[in-house]
């Protein structure tokens, strides 16, 4: 009996089994049509920048879901087909999915360790400053063997890029310490700084340079010298003229003298060097090759012509340019020369018409002035013819009579000095006269 009752209870048991897994399967494929497989892909991965990972999991449906993260047990929850899950530490993770119709999935990603600061720079060799290159250079071994890299220097704002596991490091500045650090450019690290390593201040260079007196360009020579001085006593050198604009121009020599020709216009500083690749002096002060200008034409002012009295005019110029000049008068070779902007240029012959140019101190001559037109000298009266009266018992006074030259421009004397309208000379004592005639018109005077 209790074998039948046993087999019954089985049975049973049995038919209600298969019951449930048949309503169990009823069940999932009315809820869950289409299965759930969840991806994770790792996007980002921890840096020295950013500790951190980032995954992206994909495959999701929109329907209400929830995503448990392990380790830690963060639970999320959202209807979209993609998730973002940012600010992972390094380690392996499990997403678990579960969604409203009870479907259910599973994905894992790991983040990587943070990864590790590269090492410190090894210096393998210093070459030092000199006067030919004047800035240091560091080699560079042990750099990081995978991706680009820089190396920064300290202090200021040097950079160095680069590949593979050596480098370069150029223009270091004189008398400066720097310490070195590599920096991954694939990871972001960042190494620790070398040791301070020295980059050696320039040897000294010659004494500056002594300037002489600048020879300015002239319409001969329209270049400009300078003297030197105080250049290297031993050795060659190089004198190097720079301009304040456009490429310099050097001179090699040798001797403690000499004079740079050949200096267009411009401001100049001059350095010297010993040679080959010596360093060089401190910069000289400016000198100054200033532009060659031709003068204008002197102006023609008041003219003096010539009188009985004075046989020869004079004229007065102005316009004149700066500094010394030498006026010349054509035609003959008078000339005059002095200095300021007005002048009076005597001494000029009468009846000539003269014009006159002027040289300034650089040799250049200005155009001919306007005509100055002198007159000849006025005629001087012819000698007078005068008539005496004796005295008598009658009259006893002299006089004296001019009666010719006579005319209203004719004023007369008997001593030279004073002169009288009437040529009548009355009431004279006894003696000899000379008799002199003026032209009140031209200041000219008889024989």
């Amino acid at each position: 009996m209790q074998d039948i009752l046993r087999s019954k209870f089985v049975f049973l048991s049995r038919n209600i089994l298969i019951i449930f897994i048949a309503f169990s399967f009823q069940f999932c494929f009315s809820q869950c049509i289409i299965p759930v497989v969840p991806s994770a892909t790792v996007t980002s991965q921890p840096s020295c920048i950013v500790g951190t990972g980032t995954v992206n999991i994909t495959g999701l449906t929109i329907n209400d879901w929830t995503i448990i993260v392990m380790p830690g047990g963060t639970t999320l929850n959202g209807n979209t087909n993609s998730l973002s899950v940012p600010n992972l530490l390094p380690g392996t993770y499990t997403f678990t999915y579960s969604d409203t119709n009870t479907c259910v999935g599973s994905c894992t990603a790991t983040i990587s360790p943070v990864p590790a600061n590269p090492s410190i720079p090894i210096i393998t060799s210093i070459q030092q400053p000199t006067c030919a290159n004047q800035t240091g250079t560091i080699n560079f071994s042990g750099l990081p063997s995978s991706g680009a890299w820089a190396i920064a220097a300290s202090p200021g704002s040097l950079i160095l890029n680069g590949t593979g596991t050596t480098g370069i490091f150029t223009g270091l500045l004189p008398a400066t310490s720097y310490s070195f650090s590599v920096i991954s450019l694939l990871t972001g690290c960042q190494s620790a700084s070398t040791a301070v390593t020295s980059i050696n201040a320039l040897p000294p260079g010659p004494s500056t340079p002594f300037l002489g007196l600048t020879t300015q360009p002239t319409c001969l020579v329209n270049t400009g010298s300078v003297p030197l001085s105080g250049l290297p006593a031993v050795g060659s050198w190089a004198i190097t003229a720079t301009p304040a604009s456009g490429a310099p121009i050097v001179l090699n020599g040798t001797g403690t003298n000499v004079i740079f020709t050949g200096l267009p216009l411009g401001n100049f500083i001059f350095t010297v060097a010993l040679t080959p690749g010596g360093c060089s002096s401190s910069p000289t002060n400016q000198a100054f090759i200033n532009p060659v200008t031709t003068p204008a034409a002197p102006i023609i002012g008041p003219v003096v012509q010539p009188t009985c009295a004075l046989s020869t005019g004079s004229v007065s110029l102005s316009g004149l340019p700066a500094g010394n000049w030498t006026i010349n008068g054509s035609p003959g070779s008078m000339t005059l020369s002095s200095t300021g902007s007005t002048a009076l240029f005597n001494g000029l012959t009468a009846g000539i018409t003269y014009t006159f140019t002027v040289t300034n101190y650089q040799i250049c001559t200005s155009l001919p002035s306007a005509n100055v037109v002198l007159v000849a000298v006025p005629n001087t009266p012819p000698a007078p013819v005068a008539n005496v009266i004796q005295p008598t018992c009658a009259v006893i006074s002299n006089s004296l009579t001019v009666l010719f030259p006579t005319g209203i421009n004719y004023s007369y004397s008997i001593n030279g000095i004073v002169y009288q309208d009437p040529a009548v000379f009355s009431n004279l004592p006894s003696g000899n006269y000379s008799i002199t005639v003026i032209d009140s018109s031209t200041l000219c005077t008889s024989i």
